[in-house]
């Protein structure tokens, strides 16, 4: 329970409805038609002679009150929330009001219904035993449930209206919008104050709809005040029992704020009404809310939506269409008048015009001017909707005669000349007359002609009294002529060749064909052939002038096959002792060249077949074979040869430096076989203890067995030597040797 309650005074309110609009309203049983596709009610339909009509009708289509479907709606009060008159009742804090009247029956889950019952809390109930009952306002709950109000249909919150007292604040007000069978019951909530507060208010509104029993809640505004109940919320409606009930999405028992939102309430059971078009008295199939028929005269098409309401009371709604067909016309497509002859024009009508206007600003059905230059002239028949029928005549002004010409679809005037190419035809169509004679005897309009030589035809055009004669010259452009070269003709595999073209006139477009499928868009162009065979060549060109020319030349480029070139030799390694090498030749060429390379040298040693050669020169050779055919096409073939040159160094292992004998006083190494670089040589000595005491370059030095003037002592020294030999071979020895006494 609240903490606070305020008991105000009793008051009755014996207030007649108050009929706030007259117009239908949304919710309750009619019908309207549009044009497809737009939201615009129409009573009259323009048809310009005949044609397919195409409209549709939009019946409101509801079922009984055993179910229903919760759809979100634009938000659109059907009145002012600050309308209507005062809800009877003793004004308290959490109260039912009185039971008052409904002004129509209305059902509710199957139920039927002629008195209501407001709660403060944001209720209407159905349950006239709860008038001037407490309204509870603390609910945790969801819908549906019988701790809940039943039978109702609720925005159940904690509110808190202005009391008899004169707490709270805000206002229930009551009132019915339209008139029979289309009237509707709204309930205001008024700026009606969150209890305990001020400053947080609910404006609402609550629609109940004839015949459809349709359920409506328009808010303005619903915040939260969590003071009281936690600012809980329920909007829907729940049965009798409270086991039934339907609400929006998110919008069951919790806390939520809801601003310029509205929600329908449709019945959705068995169907309660049904539909169907009447044209000219002929009925249409049943619930076939569209209307395509073909219409050739004045008709009425009639939409009638039946509904059988609770109560078992039928209520018939329509809407009617009347189809207006009329007709107009001008009797000629096109008019020629010679300068200064003055004109009629009569534009056929029937049917509902309201208004004849021409384009050239005259009105009525028929029309006297002089027109003084050629002109489109376009007469308007206007529906009384605004729309309108349209037909136009060519007016031709004829100065005098004037002809021109079209030739291939190139505009050209008396005198005028038109080049084609040869063995190309040029269509010649004259224009400015009715009736022509050429002077080839044609009488038609357009000839075509493709003369070998430039050509002039000449016409005479008639209009009525006037003539013109005009004449065009057919020319002939020059031809391209083309020619092609290939440099060069032929040559061995892969041949690069380039291809060049010249013609007589300049040219915009080339495409070149190749017999082995290769295209180019190129005025010259260069192709590398990889495969034996001979070639034919085509070109097309185009010149500046769009002609077309080609020339082709027959086997323009032969390729030819390289020889197959391979060899053996008796030998890949060989001793300078033993030099000679026998090479067996395995090609197919017509003429051989032998050459070998060694240290950047070449030399060519053999034109035979199958020769031999000495190499006495050591080192590493490449070998090379070219093999050639009688066309000049040639091959190589390679391998490689080591040349091995003999030779020895000699160091003695003892020698005797200080006996004075002469015999094996000096120290020196002896070089058999080749000879070696003098300026690659170098010869080290170092004593047992690894110093160096004896070092020289040059080639014939030799090491008399002392160390800075003085006798080294006898024993073991050892030695290393680096040279070069001349077939450019390093080589490195060391050992030891003795000085002896």
């Amino acid at each position: 329970m609240k903490k606070i309650f305020i008991i105000g005074l009793i008051i009755q309110f014996f207030l007649p409805i108050k009929i706030l609009y007259s117009q239908p309203s949304p919710g309750c049983p009619n019908v309207y038609t549009t044009l497809p596709g737009s939201s615009i009610p129409i009573n009259d339909y323009y048809l310009c002679d005949s044609g397919n009509i195409n409209i549709e009708a939009h019946p409101f289509n509801v079922g009984a009150t055993d179910q229903y479907i919760v759809t979100s709606i634009p938000y659109a009060p059907p009145f002012p929330f600050d309308a209507g008159s005062p809800v009877p009742g003793n004004y308290a804090d959490d109260k039912y009001l009185y039971a008052f009247d409904l002004p129509f029956k209305f059902c509710f889950f199957g139920e039927e219904y002629e008195q209501v019952v407001v709660g403060t809390n944001g209720i209407i109930t159905f349950n006239t035993d709860l008038a001037n009952e407490y309204c509870p306002w603390s609910f945790s709950v969801s819908l549906p449930n019988s701790s809940l109000p039943t039978n109702a249909i609720m925005c159940y919150h904690d509110i808190y209206p202005l009391t008899s007292s004169g707490s709270g604040c805000g206002y229930l007000r009551y009132g019915v919008l339209g008139t029979y069978p289309c009237r509707a019951f709204v309930l205001n909530f008024d700026q009606v104050c969150h209890f305990n507060v001020q400053n947080i208010k609910t404006t609402m509104q609550i629609v109940l709809y004839e015949g459809t029993s349709a359920i409506e809640f328009h808010i303005q505004s619903k915040p939260v005040h969590s003071g009281w109940n936690g600012g809980r919320c329920a909007l829907g409606i729940q049965n009798s029992d409270g086991t039934i009930a339907y609400f929006p999405p998110n919008r069951n028992t919790g806390v939520w704020t809801a601003t310029n939102e509205a929600w329908r309430f449709t019945p959705s059971g068995t169907p309660i009404n049904i539909f169907q078009w009447y044209l000219n008295g002929d009925p249409q199939p049943v619930n076939q809310t569209s209307l395509n028929s073909f219409i050739d005269s004045n008709a009425t098409a009639v939409a009638i939506a039946t509904y059988n309401v609770c109560g078992f009371t039928q209520i018939v709604v329509k809407d009617t269409v009347r189809i207006h067909v009329a007709h107009l016309d001008l009797p000629y497509d096109t008019i020629s008048i010679c300068q200064g002859d003055s004109i009629t024009l009569t534009a056929d009508t029937t049917g509902a015009f309201s208004q004849i206007q021409w384009s050239n600003g005259m009105d009525g059905n028929i029309i006297h001017f002089l027109p003084d230059t050629s002109q489109m002239i376009y007469v308007n028949a206007y529906f009384p909707d605004g729309n309108y029928c349209t037909d136009s005549v060519y007016i031709n002004v004829i100065d005098s005669v004037y002809l021109q010409f079209i030739v291939n679809d190139t505009p050209l005037l008396d005198g005028e000349s038109f080049n084609i190419c040869r063995y190309d035809t040029a269509h010649i169509t004259v224009t400015g007359a009715n009736s022509y004679i050429w002077s080839s005897g044609d009488t038609l309009s357009q000839i075509s002609v493709s003369p070998d030589n430039a050509t002039t035809y000449t016409v005479t055009g008639n209009i009525s009294s006037c003539a013109d004669t005009a004449s065009i010259t057919i020319g002939i452009h020059p031809n391209p002529n083309p020619s092609i070269k290939a440099i060069p003709k032929e040559g061995c595999i892969p041949l690069v060749v380039s291809f060049t073209s010249k013609t007589d006139v300049p040219i915009t477009q080339y495409l070149w064909y190749l017999s082995n499928g290769v295209t180019s868009h190129q005025s010259s162009f260069t192709y590398k052939f990889n495969d034996v065979g001979t070639y034919d060549a085509k070109l097309v060109v185009e010149s500046v002038d769009g002609c077309k020319d080609s020339v082709f030349v027959p086997g323009i480029v032969s390729t030819y096959p390289l020889p197959n070139v391979a060899f053996s030799m008796s030998s890949h390694s060989i001793f300078t002792d033993e030099p000679l090498v026998i090479f067996t030749n395995e090609s197919d060429a017509d003429s051989y060249e032998w050459q070998y390379l060694l240290q950047n040298q070449s030399v060519i040693f053999s034109n035979d077949v199958n020769p031999s050669y000495e190499f006495t020169m050591p080192g590493n050779y490449t070998i090379i074979l070219t093999g050639y055919t009688d066309k000049g096409c040639m091959s190589q073939a390679m391998d490689y040869l080591e040349v091995i040159g003999i030779y020895s160094l000699y160091v003695p292992t003892a020698f005797s430096p200080h006996n004075k004998d002469g015999l094996n006083d000096y120290f020196y190494p002896y070089i058999y076989g080749l000879s070696p670089d003098p300026d690659s040589y170098s010869i080290m000595i170092f004593d047992r203890w690894g110093k160096l005491v004896f070092y020289s370059t040059d080639i014939n030095a030799m090491w008399d067995g002392t160390i800075d003037g003085h006798d080294a002592k006898p024993g073991v020294y050892i030695w290393k030597i680096t040279l070069k030999y001349n077939n450019n071979i390093w080589e490195t020895q060391h050992g030891e040797f003795l000085l002896l006494e």
